[in-house]
């Protein structure tokens, strides 16, 4: 059962970007989910895909190749740059696709939006262009489709962020905010996170002072995660 988490908040909101567009998750994460209510208790933050099913695979030779196929060619140079830094930093490496049955399908519609995680098959991810191409909205979007989910939904968010729920207009955005059970391999949370949702009328750092949710690009720590996750043979969890 594929279950969707929609981010109702557009990015112009929460980084002044010309963008009208909504960023929408879709959770693919395998496992016997039976809806949004068991979603939100099963679902995980920093390690989603602990479920071999959930992750992409990794070879012998100690690489992780995730295939993607592109409906914009023109964008095809300005998405490599923002995948290169996986390859550089990580055993994740993204590749064009040739006969691989699971791929991403990075398609050109109306939002930045991907599946978390793998879910077999031609996986869409959405980016629209030309405002969802920004090198962190693509990195973010990857980091969602390799399966992390944001940072501000982590079981000790409580400690570092403050969520102000009489600033959330709906239903539907406020289950943006919920707090779940994480497992975060290890790390500390990461106001530098690109998956951090930034200041806005809803989120206060603790304290109030401290800036989050400004990167630009992934962070140390995403790539932590990115390695603790798929290149290392230790366990994390």
């Amino acid at each position: 059962m594929f279950l969707m988490l929609v981010l109702g908040l557009d990015f112009e909101k929460l980084h002044g970007r010309s963008l009208d567009s909504l960023v929408l998750s879709l959770c693919s994460c395998a496992g016997g989910l039976g809806g949004s209510g068991s979603f939100r208790r099963s679902r995980r933050n920093a390690d989603p895909c602990v479920r071999s099913g959930c992750k992409w695979p990794r070879s012998s030779d100690g690489r992780v190749s995730v295939p993607y196929q592109l409906d914009t060619p023109e964008a095809q140079a300005f998405i490599q740059s923002s995948m290169e830094t996986f390859a550089r930093s990580t055993c994740v490496q993204f590749i064009p696709r040739t006969f691989e049955s699971d791929y991403l399908h990075i398609r050109n519609l109306q939002h930045c939006r991907s599946f978390v995680g793998r879910r077999g098959g031609a996986q869409t991810l959405e980016l629209s262009f030309p405002n969802c191409f920004t090198i962190g909205i693509i990195q973010h979007e990857l980091l969602h489709a390799l399966g992390f989910h944001h940072e501000q939904s982590r079981s000790d968010r409580d400690r570092y962020i403050t969520v102000n729920w009489d600033n959330i207009d709906t239903l539907e955005n406020r289950e943006n905010f919920y707090k779940v059970n994480t497992v975060n391999l290890r790390t500390r949370y990461d106001y530098n996170s690109i998956m951090h949702y930034p200041r806005s009328p809803v989120l206060e750092a603790k304290p109030y002072w401290r800036e989050f949710g400004t990167a630009t690009v992934m962070s140390n720590t995403d790539l932590i995660r990115v390695h603790r996750l798929y290149c290392s043979n230790w366990n994390w969890l």
